[in-house]
């Protein structure tokens, strides 16, 4: 099972993920603080941003076996099917008419 998600502004230590019970769960949160001193003046902003996501998966599968890698805010995850899991995907053969 192959799983992409966007998390722009995200950083690697802010993602968690988890797979519990055939749910998949993926939780970010991004906090940014900037500050700017002048000779006149003085900004401070501070932004939040949470992020939570729950995916049924299709088959059964094994986390222990799961893949994680995040490049350029997009997170993407490998998880391997269990022998059962591969046993339930039916092919169906598509004819003609």
């Amino acid at each position: 099972v192959r799983v992409k998600a966007e998390l722009p502004g995200m950083d690697k230590k802010d993602i968690h993920v988890s797979v519990d019970e055939g749910l998949l769960t993926i939780r970010g949160e991004h906090k940014e603080e900037k500050e700017t001193k002048k000779r006149n003046y003085h900004v401070s902003e501070m932004s939040y941003g949470g992020y939570s996501r729950s995916i049924p998966l299709p088959a059964e599968v094994d986390a222990t076996k799961a893949k994680a890698k995040f490049k350029h805010g997009v997170l993407t995850l490998h998880i391997p099917k269990t022998e059962r899991g591969k046993a339930a995907t039916k092919h169906i053969a598509v004819s003609e008419g």
